[in-house]
């Protein structure tokens, strides 16, 4: 099999460079490191912004009509399904090293717990949220999950089971709940993409060693294989790209996001 590395913004025998297997394997390598990085922000986002959809509501939906539960079990759905979405995804790419940093955050924080609880009972028994209540005097509504609803899950973790019955005959606020977890979910996404960008660093470190010192931009760069699909370049510039609004999110949670190389 031949392999080669393209510059389509060149002409002749200038945009082709034949590769041997092994720089093969590591472009290959690096560039998937880059989209898993970019994949991860994606994610990342998708929470993000199922998180400021349901919080948009804190103060609209004011009845006890059955449509206003549908809509606020909707989109606390919604985010609960992107974060089981954003788990798997992490654990996928990062292995042991996201369950070791998940682990301390289940440890620390109940409402990190409580949204995966959440979205098994939401999955596998009714909707989360079963109450709404108006504080006349405040003139705020406030949407609850029962504690007691959650431990009909005969398959509740057992920590936090024996927290709920401590409090069995308590309302948890779906609000306060979301924004808890929020500040905590951005925290681990903070170690993620610092661990991640580390890679990201020296897989680019690697790619530049190999990629011809005349194929300048990588938007018109691809990798080769006989009978393979090629892989564009494109993916690191449009990956790092993505940084930005990242940090701007952490910005506005007073999170210092260091990227380091």
């Amino acid at each position: 099999m031949s392999y080669y590395i393209c510059d389509y913004s060149l002409d002749g025998p200038d945009a082709v460079v034949e590769l041997n297997q092994s720089q093969y394997l590591s472009l290959q390598e690096g560039l998937k490191t880059i989209e898993e990085f970019a994949n991860a922000i994606d994610y990342f986002s998708l929470v993000d912004y199922g998180v400021r959809l349901f919080l948009e509501k804190e103060n609209i939906i004011q009845t006890k009509e059955y449509g206003s539960f549908i809509v606020l079990n909707g989109l606390f759905a919604n985010w609960l399904n992107a974060y089981y979405m954003w788990k798997c995804y992490m654990r996928h790419i990062m292995n042991s090293t996201f369950d070791s940093i998940q682990s301390r955050f289940n440890k620390s924080s109940i409402e990190y717990r409580l949204a995966g609880e959440l979205r098994n009972y939401i999955t596998h028994h009714s909707f989360a949220i079963s109450a709404i209540s108006y504080d006349v005097l405040h003139e705020k509504p406030y949407y609850f999950v029962k504690a007691a609803d959650l431990l009909k899950d005969e398959k509740i973790n057992s920590d936090l089971k024996e927290h709920l019955q401590k409090e069995e005959d308590c309302r948890i606020d779906s609000m306060q709940l979301t924004k808890l977890f929020y500040k905590d979910f951005c925290l681990i996404e903070k170690e993620i993409l610092e661990t991640l960008y580390k890679r990201v660093c020296e897989k680019i470190k690697i790619i530049d060693t190999i990629r011809p010192k005349t194929f300048l931009n990588y938007f018109n760069i691809f990798l080769k294989a006989d009978g393979k699909k090629d892989i564009p370049f494109a993916i690191i510039p449009l990956g790092l790209s993505k940084l930005s609004d990242v940090k701007k999110l952490f910005v506005e949670e007073q999170i210092e996001l260091r990227l380091t190389d």
